[in-house]
This record gives C-alpha cells, structure tokens and sequence, in this order.
C-alpha cells in the first residue's frame, strides 16, 4: 500500500519530499518518490566479525551484492562495542571465533547477546569438540572454514524466513 508523504495529499505533486529517504529505530526505511509515494522496506542487517579479513571482506562483499546491510569488525569486542546505546540490533550476527585471541570470552560475551538477536558462530572442529558449545543460546554453530557462497545462500534463506514472520 503507497502512502503519501506527510503533509501531501494522494496523487497531489510533493515538491520538497521528492527522493527523501528516512530510516527508522526499527530498521525500515521509508523513502518517497517524484510524487510523495512512500515505500516502506525493511533492511536485512547483518554484524560480521572474525580475525580472517579475506574471508571477513568477501563474504561482506557478497552479502552487499545480495542487497545487504552490512559491517564488518575485525574482533568481537569491536562488533559488540557497535552495539551499544541507541544502536540498531543486526536480523543476524556472523562471529568466527576459530582465530581469535580468546575464543573462550568471545564465547561468553557473545552468549550475552544470544538472547537479544541471533548469532552464528564460525568455529574450528578441536574448539567445538573440546568447549563444546552448545548451550550458550547460539542459534547456528558452523564448522570452519565455510564455503562463503553457501554461507550467503543460508543466510538469505534465514533471513527471507525470519522477515515473513515479522
């Protein structure tokens, strides 16, 4: 259903909120054409983090092709410092733990925020058998290395699943 931009009545030209975009808290975004139409589409935005940046900017490329939002970390810590205050929670969080410093807090700092949004974890087979993880609240555990194609086709096929129920 198309809405009229505030202050514009249907079919009437809007003059001032031609190509205004605005984005919202809730992640939507809302952007109005040549005639005060407005579109409402909601983001699929996504947190990446891991120490591999070949892996890490390939896969964000990926994702970015596929019409994704979304940012990449280099550590977890700097990927759960974005999601501080006032910050918009990502429809998914990609963390690979297999070649971090401390794989060990990484785990408990990201089975916090298990809770508030889902979280795949990249880990390698000697860390899964010996930690086991299981039970922090993580939504997907994978095995690395990942097939960066296959990654992408499962989270489009999440994510596609996930909004229809929203």
């Amino acid at each position: 259903m198309a809405l009229a931009a505030p202050g514009v009545l249907a079919g009437e030209r809007p003059g001032i909120h031609a190509g205004i975009t605005v984005s919202h808290a809730c992640g939507i975004i809302t952007s109005f054409d040549c005639w005060g139409f407005a579109q409402e589409v909601r983001v699929r935005h996504i947190l990446i983090a891991g120490k591999d940046w070949q892996a890490r900017a390939l896969l964000r490329a990926q994702l970015l092709e596929e019409g994704f939002e979304v940012e990449a970390y280099e550590t977890i810590p700097d990927a759960l410092a974005a999601l501080g205050p006032g910050a918009n929670l990502p429809n998914l969080f990609i963390a690979d733990v297999s070649a971090s410093g401390d794989p060990s807090a990484d785990v408990e700092a990201l089975s916090v925020w298990s809770r508030k949004l889902p979280i795949w974890i990249v880990a390698s087979r000697a860390y899964i058998i010996e930690k086991g993880l299981r039970g922090h609240g993580f939504e997907m555990i994978l095995l690395g290395p990942v097939d960066v194609g296959e990654l992408v086709e499962q989270i489009k096929q999440r994510l596609e699943e996930h909004m229809e129920i929203e």
